[in-house]
């Protein structure tokens, strides 16, 4: 059973439990009321139990009961279904905010194989298209591994220039350099970096990491 599924059966046993809780105060005081009814006629012999003010009296006890009753259970469904309501609505945020996050797909990936222990240099070109100046900077996220996710790497990445302005119409040179250490699996690692000042824009780095190469005996 899932983390929210538990806080949601959670939350149902506690409900159900204040339910009984308020029955059986009702019962009680229900009870209270028809004892003291019972009790009225046998004080006083000369007093009709059932006469108009006594009567009254106690429907009024038991209306107020029944409402109170009713309020307190009332209450405690809307507490309960206004719980759901939240759940339903953050779960349905979240699935909109993923799916509208996996829609945008980036605008380019840069594709290299580099050697376990070496560095590898990428390069492309940025053009502003708006109509304004734009100021940038670059953010990486890990590397992951397509085949492994839980295995990340944090590359040394450096971009020249790290941040710039960039003028409507102008176009910038951008050089990466990739660092992977020599105790990296081999294997193919993917990193999305955003590029601040331009929106949603992104694009992936895909790194195709190799053993380095076995130096071959010439006289064999």
């Amino acid at each position: 059973m899932s983390e929210k599924q538990d806080e949601i059966a959670n939350d149902f046993k506690d409900i159900v439990k204040k339910i009984v809780e308020i029955n059986t105060q009702y019962f009680k005081e229900g009870s209270n009321l028809v004892n003291q009814i019972g009790n009225s006629g046998k004080q006083n012999k000369t007093i009709n139990p059932f006469q108009p003010e006594l009567l009254t009296g106690a429907i009024t006890a038991l209306t107020k009961l029944n409402i109170n009753h009713y309020k307190n259970v009332v209450d405690l469904g809307f507490e309960f279904t206004k719980k759901m309501i939240n759940n339903d609505f953050k779960d349905h945020n979240d699935t909109e905010v993923a799916t509208k996050d996996s829609k945008v797909k980036p605008s380019f990936i840069l594709k290299e194989t580099v050697v376990v222990g070496s560095r590898v240099v990428l390069q492309f070109v940025l053009d502003n298209t708006k109509k304004e100046e734009a100021t940038c900077t670059f953010k990486n996220l890990e590397f992951i591994n397509d085949k492994e996710p839980k295995n990340t790497q944090n590359f040394k990445t450096t971009f020249t220039p790290q941040a710039f302005n960039i003028k409507s119409g102008e176009s910038q040179t951008i050089k990466i350099e990739v660092k992977i250490g020599a105790k990296v699996k081999p294997g193919n690692y993917q990193s999305k970096v955003e590029i601040l000042g331009f929106e949603a824009a992104h694009f992936l780095i895909n790194l195709s990491v190799i053993k380095k190469p076995t130096k071959t005996n010439i006289n064999e």
